[in-house]
């Protein structure tokens, strides 16, 4: 199974031309122009909710949206942001495989009352997400663990900003391996 799902992934990733130098901002860009249509990273509104998502991916009828958990590290949000761009790329929630339940459609009904601008079928698709099988989960992992190891060969190491950022450069070991 674990083979079957790495093939999968590499094969579907060989496919995708990764921006150079590489960005997580240059990569939405292109996959934007790819699907002929805007996507929009945004951070989750409000604080992380206890068991909650640390990202969405959100399809309307015209755009993309891409939510991450904004109270984490900034190699955490690129990885959530990665994880999100894996369900794009595998097409998992374009409705046909995950059903909501009817609880979850009526949370969607009174979720579209108190904002009418979402699409209901949208926001119960994102509902359903916390049943669907978990091989699409690992598909999307996957698939932002390995751009991360494709892209971490070819940029240098980055100690950040900071006191580590400082230091490293103090030392001269700033965009040196490790």
């Amino acid at each position: 199974m674990l083979r079957q799902l790495r093939y999968r992934c590499r094969r579907l990733l060989r496919e995708l031309q990764l921006p150079q130098p590489f960005s997580v901002e240059a990569l939405t860009e292109r996959l934007a122009l790819q699907r002929g249509r805007p996507l929009h990273v945004r951070p989750l509104p409000g604080d992380p909710i206890p068991g909650g998502p640390y990202g969405l991916w959100l399809v309307t009828a015209d755009e993309d949206y891409i939510f991450y958990e904004r109270h984490t590290s900034p190699l955490h949000r690129e990885h959530i942001v990665l994880h999100e761009i894996g369900h794009m790329l595998m097409h998992q929630f374009d409705g046909s495989h995950c059903e909501p339940s009817k609880d979850e459609r009526l949370r969607a009904d009174r979720l579209s009352r108190l904002a009418p601008h979402l699409d209901p079928d949208a926001v119960s698709r994102i509902l359903a997400r916390d049943h669907c099988s978990t091989v699409e989960e690992r598909e999307a992992e996957l698939i932002a663990s390995l751009i991360l190891e494709r892209v971490d060969r070819n940029r240098p190491a980055s100690f950040g900003e900071g006191m580590t950022g400082r230091l490293g450069q103090a030392l001269g070991t700033a965009g040196v391996d490790p």
